[in-house]
């Protein structure tokens, strides 16, 4: 005990904002996202974008919007918020009745990692940025699949 005591608080002194981060629940670290975002690998004749905005320090609000010609394909509902010291991505999409909750358990400096695995699909969604480029990635038991976004001016 006496030993492990002086080597948790030398970790403490010397890397005090990483555990600010991890636990603070602050979006500072995925300000990344926001933006206009094109997909790159949609469908020939769909167009889907992808649109965050900071609404305040602890919600960003989002959503998804698919439209092939003039008829929306597709459009779902997303947001970022910190809860009580803990990030949760939320989707909200005409399949489900309510919108559903992603607990961020990864936080990288460009990539977050979310999960909950009691729904039914999907269950985890990531996304990360490699250079101009965003990819989220959706999975669930059997399958999944990326979508790679650039980022619009």
């Amino acid at each position: 005990m006496r030993i492990r005591l002086p080597v948790a608080l030398l970790f403490l002194t010397l890397f005090p904002g990483l555990i600010a981060q991890v636990n603070s629940g602050s979006l500072h670290e995925l300000e990344w996202i926001l933006g206009t975002w094109e997909r790159q690998n949609a469908r020939l004749g769909v167009i889907h974008i992808e649109e965050w905005r900071k609404v305040s320090d602890h919600f960003y609000q989002g959503f998804g919007l698919a439209m092939s010609g003039s008829d929306t394909v597709l459009f779902e509902g997303l947001g970022i918020k910190a809860e009580e010291g803990t990030l949760y991505y939320i989707a909200d999409v005409k399949e489900n009745p309510a919108p559903v909750k992603f607990k961020i358990i990864s936080l990288g400096k460009q990539s977050f990692i979310s999960e909950n695995p009691e729904h039914d699909a999907p269950k985890r969604i990531e996304y990360f940025l490699e250079g101009k480029i965003m990819t989220a990635r959706v999975s669930w038991d059997q399958g999944g699949f990326d979508a790679v976004f650039m980022k619009l001016e």
